[in-house]
């Protein structure tokens, strides 16, 4: 599939280049979760932020399980970060 460009505006509106219109983080989680890899510019800044609006999708679709991502949020600011968490995860599975 091909990589969705998605750029930020400064009013914080998600405009989807592929879609032709803005769209909500629930709508971007969306297309994640159907295959699609997505590509995130911030408009101002000229830099990309895909990582932060990962992360924000994350969070959004974990709010209705507050306690849940408490707890591995913690569990990755005491292993020093989320590369430490995965690589930890990843010895344990090996």
């Amino acid at each position: 599939m091909e990589t969705r460009k998605i750029t930020r505006y400064a009013n914080r509106k998600l405009y989807d280049h592929k879609e032709v219109g803005y769209v909500t983080l629930e709508e971007v989680g969306d297309a994640i979760r159907e295959g699609h890899e997505i590509a995130v510019t911030d408009k101002v800044k000229r830099c990309d932020i895909t990582n932060d609006v990962l992360l924000n999708v994350i969070a959004n679709t974990e709010k209705a399980k507050p306690f849940h991502c408490n707890k591995l949020l913690t569990r990755i600011v005491r292993a020093g970060g989320m590369t430490s968490y995965t690589e930890q995860l990843e010895g344990r599975l090996s």
